[in-house]
């Protein structure tokens, strides 16, 4: 599942994944004048640029450089970084309704949000395990194994049927 899914399954009590199951880390992006934007590669390119300008003065700096640097627009810069905030915001009210501990939550958020460096980074079952999350080979838990033999034959039928939308019926089990 890639970004908004990864931020859809924080909402879950708990991840359930197959053999070839992945996430990707939580990195939004928007589109503006027929571009798209990944507000972390917008801050990841200031910070960048920040640490290189700290050693040297801007009229020795190499034209690459300084055609950079003057190609930053501040709004966009301050839209990124919003924009990263609202997202983490979001995630973080998820984990707390999971009732994950805030120091677990801290770990979490750094480990889908902050740390990985591109949008196609994989989040491997062992590495959401490490992160805290509650995540399970659906093989791990009995209940899991006919849940996800259901699922298989659901994706076995409609798989290769063109549709505009496959309707998914659930039930929300008591607790």
């Amino acid at each position: 599942a890639a970004s908004g899914a990864a931020l859809l399954a924080l909402a879950c009590d708990e991840i359930v994944m197959g053999d070839i199951s992945r996430l990707t880390p939580i990195d939004p992006y928007f589109r503006e004048n027929d571009k798209i934007i990944y507000p972390k590669s917008v801050l990841s390119a200031l910070s960048v640029l920040e640490g290189y300008f700290k050693t040297i003065r801007e009229e020795e700096a190499p034209y690459p450089y300084k055609h950079l640097a003057n190609q930053l627009n501040p709004e966009l810069v301050d839209r990124c970084a919003r924009l990263l905030d609202l997202v983490k915001k979001y995630a973080r009210e998820l984990l707390e309704k999971a009732e994950y501990d805030e120091e677990r939550i801290e770990k979490i958020l750094k480990g889908i949000v902050d740390e990985p460096s591109i949008h196609d980074e994989v989040l491997t079952l062992e590495r959401l395990k490490n992160l805290g999350l509650r995540a399970y080979h659906y093989k791990e838990k009995k209940e899991y194994i006919s849940m996800w033999k259901i699922m298989r034959k659901w994706l076995e039928k409609y798989y290769f049927k063109p549709s505009r939308i496959h309707i998914i019926r659930y039930v929300i089990p008591p607790r």
